[in-house]
């Protein structure tokens, strides 16, 4: 297995999970795994009672001076133990897609309402509004790209390793996610 810690070597114990040989260490996992998974993944990474989530619907980081991402920058500069920040996804089981709420968007919503949200999006906060509610890219490549937007951050201390995985659906393997 490659070796995902920066920091201190890590070793495996009798269970084949990796762990650091710091105690000290914590990991940021920023993603989306069902809460009875996380211990899981945190187990896999080595990081078990050690991982602070934040919650990120479906590894897709799109924003990089929105609040998602200055509570991880918050977060990794707050707590100095954060050297390793874990992008994870659990693959879905029909399909490896996020699903866009776009469909639902006019459908649910007054008209009247989603004009106003569609105006904000455009005109406050300059962003496309078809862009923003459209989620439907494959998770691999949601957690590629928000790995390089974390990675690329000129407020991300240059320390910090920021890494990608995907959950398989049976959440037993993390695969690692090249950006």
């Amino acid at each position: 297995m490659q070796d995902i810690w920066h920091g201190n070597p890590p070793y495996e114990d009798d269970e084949g999970s990796l762990l650091t040989a710091r105690s000290d260490l914590r990991a940021l996992i920023v993603g989306a795994v069902d809460d009875p998974y996380q211990s899981v993944v945190e187990k896999l990474l080595g990081c078990r009672g050690h991982g602070l989530w934040v919650h990120c619907e479906g590894g897709w980081i799109w924003d990089p001076y929105g609040s998602l991402v200055r509570s991880v920058l918050m977060t990794v500069h707050r707590h100095r133990a954060v050297q390793n920040i874990f992008v994870v996804t659990q693959l879905c089981s029909k399909n490896s897609t996020v699903p866009s709420p776009r469909s639902s968007l006019g459908t649910e919503n007054p008209p009247s309402v989603v004009r106003t949200v569609q105006y904000l999006l455009q005109h406050v906060y300059h962003v496309d509004p078809a862009q923003w509610f459209d989620s439907s890219i494959d998770q691999e490549t949601a957690v590629a790209h928000s790995v390089q937007l974390l990675r690329g951050h000129p407020l991300m201390p240059e320390t910090t390793v920021v890494q990608g995985f995907l959950l398989n659906e049976d959440a037993s393997q993390l695969t690692h996610v090249e950006a």
